[in-house]
């Protein structure tokens, strides 16, 4: 088995281009559903080929025009349970035009997808269960480096051996992919759990990601302990009962290992340091003003990356962050350093064109 991506490292190029400086949103789930399976499916025909929805009702009647099957309405019924300690803030539902002359793969309705542009996207769901469904989206979608896959498989090698199934045996060092191991494959359990967490503002807070699950019937069978131990060997999450629930999901991680909790942290910082500079030149720009390729430059720019990562440790991200130190070539700045998060250690580099 793969070992955990220990520090984590990474390297972010931001120019100092105008752009939308709307913060970018983790909340809004997007789900790939396969056009076939609702007659008359109009999920955002043509550009942009999806469409929103905040409210249980809205799901409804999407399913009551023939939008979307009753196996979707069923997937997606979850974001909207009135149990969550916070309402989720909603789903995309995304066309897979699996009825056209050439069929599309859900990699590619993923690529056209993510070529919009859109900023409030992390978190992605699929209404396919199929393992090379799921095993080809997710090389795609870690070709990226953008979003997390989680995916649901009942394949029992996941509770049973110490490997992982023969669908999934080359991703096991994959960051963006999250498997919950389930013998149920239409109790959407994944839906669930990632409403559920992500409903939570990340500025305000960093959620852990064991949590009680609502909206649905649980695994056919109880697993026994020594399965337990396999799924945690294979890095797949579980539900079981914990505490006063029978369906708690834990343990909170990638396939290789990695918190989803860290794995959000990082990208959470990326999206904020790229918004944080945004602002400063927009602002400096109303003022005649610049940021210099020399030392107030860079005193500018550290003062903004330090200032990000403290607010975000007071919201939970990290433990701790040594101070980032920067330089100049040019008419480029680097900024590096590292935060530690839940006993992993994410080292980062921000590249900024200047010009």
């Amino acid at each position: 088995m793969a070992t955990n991506l220990a520090p984590l490292l990474h390297t972010f190029n931001i120019n100092l281009a105008a752009a939308s400086l709307t913060p970018e949103g983790f909340g809004l789930l997007t789900m790939l559903v396969d056009q076939a399976q609702g007659t008359g499916n109009d999920l955002g025909s043509g550009t942009p080929r999806y469409v929103e929805i905040t409210t249980l009702a809205a799901a409804q009647a999407l399913r009551t025009a023939s939008y979307i099957s009753a196996e979707v309405l069923a997937l997606i019924t979850p974001v909207f349970d009135a149990g969550m300690p916070r309402s989720s803030r909603g789903i995309r539902l995304v066309r897979v035009d699996t009825a056209a002359g050439t069929p599309e793969t859900y990699s590619d309705a993923y690529t056209i997808y993510d070529g919009l542009g859109l900023s409030n996207v992390w978190a992605i769901l699929t209404d396919s269960r199929v393992p090379s469904v799921m095993a080809a989206l997710a090389a795609t979608v870690e070709s990226t480096g953008k979003h997390v896959y989680f995916i649901q498989d009942d394949d029992g090698d996941w509770v049973t051996t110490g490997g992982v199934p023969s669908a999934f045996t080359g991703l096991v060092e994959y960051e963006r992919l999250v498997v919950v191991s389930n013998d149920t494959d239409t109790d959407p359990s994944d839906v669930a759990w990632v409403a559920n967490r992500t409903a939570w503002n990340v500025d305000e807070v960093s959620v852990g990601w064991g949590c009680k699950l609502y909206g649905i019937t649980g695994p056919a069978t109880d697993l026994t302990q020594a399965e337990a131990g396999f799924a945690f060997t294979n890095n797949a999450n579980i539900i079981g009962a914990y505490g006063a629930t029978d369906y708690f999901i834990r343990k909170g991680v990638n396939i290789s290992g990695t918190q989803v909790k860290v794995l959000l942290s990082r990208d959470v910082l990326r999206a904020r340091i790229d918004e944080d500079v945004q602002n400063l030149v927009v602002s400096l720009s109303g003022q005649g003003l610049f940021v210099p390729a020399n030392q107030d430059g860079v005193d500018m720019i550290l003062g903004l990356v330090t200032n990000r990562l403290e607010r975000m440790s007071r919201a939970g991200h990290f433990d701790s962050y040594a101070t980032p130190t920067a330089s100049v070539s040019g008419t480029s700045m680097t900024v590096s350093g590292t935060a530690n998060a839940a006993k992993e250690t994410i080292s980062y580099t921000f590249n900024f064109d200047l010009t």
